[in-house]
């Protein structure tokens, strides 16, 4: 719809026991389900909603999850950026679903993949509050991955990202003065200028007074 998912269903027989992974993004969470070989439900027990991890980019450890056989030096260059990252190599569509789940923070493809290889997986991250972005300086804030496109099926490079939320920079706490306007450093001693007047027509007035005695 509007060229994004808004649906996905993954199986993913190679896991012990065989997982399938659901959702709707307009009807969160994520589902992922133990499933028998035929991919039928194995009871109210076997299945669970699943989220993404909230973080922020400047974390350390971050996990970062890779193509087993398509990583390359564009790849590396991504993950080079972030703090001490834990690094996993993965196949399949088993790598948005680690971001979808929470098992890893973040999936770079700096590579050719087609609309098909995507589309359901990117409608599961989504429908838990992550992104599936296309690579660009905008990083996480970046335009969401297409579909239906006139160029073609090939996507471009696409990050996929858990929940990121920047932590917010702590403020610079204002210093105050007393009197003397708004902007104006403290005088000697740490007096503001309305103190020191004050100060000086008070020894002015004792001054004054013990030569009148």
């Amino acid at each position: 719809e509007k060229n994004k998912p808004v649906a996905g269903i993954v199986y993913c027989p190679a896991l012990d026991p065989p997982v399938i992974y659901k959702g709707v993004t307009a009807s969160p969470p994520a589902i992922r389900e133990n499933c028998d070989d035929l991919g039928g439900g194995l009871g109210y027990d076997s299945f669970k909603a699943v989220f993404p991890k909230t973080f922020d980019e400047a974390d350390a450890g971050l996990t970062l999850v890779a193509s087993k056989s398509h990583s390359n030096e564009a790849t590396e260059k991504f993950m080079s950026k972030y703090k001490n990252p834990k690094k996993i190599s993965k196949g399949s569509s088993l790598k948005f679903l680690m971001v979808a789940e929470g098992t890893a923070h973040i999936y770079p493809r700096m590579g050719p993949t087609h609309e098909w290889d995507t589309c359901a997986a990117q409608a599961i991250v989504e429908c838990g509050g992550g992104k599936v972005v296309q690579d660009t300086p905008a990083g996480f804030k970046g335009p969401a991955l297409e579909y239906n496109k006139e160029s073609g099926t090939i996507n471009p490079n696409f990050v996929v990202y858990g929940k990121v939320t920047p932590k917010k920079a702590k403020g610079k706490k204002k210093k105050m003065t007393l009197g003397g306007g708004k902007g104006q450093e403290a005088a000697a001693g740490g007096m503001s200028p309305a103190v020191l007047i004050a100060i000086l027509v008070a020894l002015l007035a004792a001054f004054y007074a013990s030569t009148m005695m």
